[in-house]
Formats: C-alpha cells, structure tokens, sequence
C-alpha cells in the first residue's frame, strides 16, 4: 500500500489486513511507538495505538474505514 492511500485513513477507525494475514482494528496515527502509549511524529511510520502497533506503508494489504459507532 502506499503511503498517499493510508494518510487518507490518518484519524479515522480503520481495519487493517496486513500482508502476513493478520487483520487488526484501531484508531490509524502517525509516528513510531516510545512506550508508554508516546509515538514521535515521524511520518515514515503509521501506528494503531490500541493494538501497540508500529507498521510501515508496505506491511499493509488492505485497509477499510469503519462506521463510527466501532
């Protein structure tokens, strides 16, 4: 996936299935993870907070937004 296609997803719920098969829900920010729920703001990086994930652009499949009330 490219990184152009999931800045449209940044702030929005999202599922995400990711090239290995795995297939996770939360909230798409930027930035690598610190610990302690921190992440720096580099935009190299795309994380789900709620899963402590940390991923780059390549390691996703695919991506979907999911309704609001998720």
């Amino acid at each position: 996936m490219t990184k152009q296609a999931l800045n449209n997803y940044i702030g929005k719920h999202v599922e995400i299935i990711f090239t290995d098969g795995d297939v996770l829900q939360g909230k798409l920010g930027h930035g690598m993870g610190l610990g302690n729920r921190l992440y720096n703001e580099d935009k190299s990086y795309y994380n789900l907070p709620e899963n402590h994930l940390t991923f780059r652009a390549y390691q996703v499949k695919k991506i979907r937004e999911l309704e609001n009330d998720k």
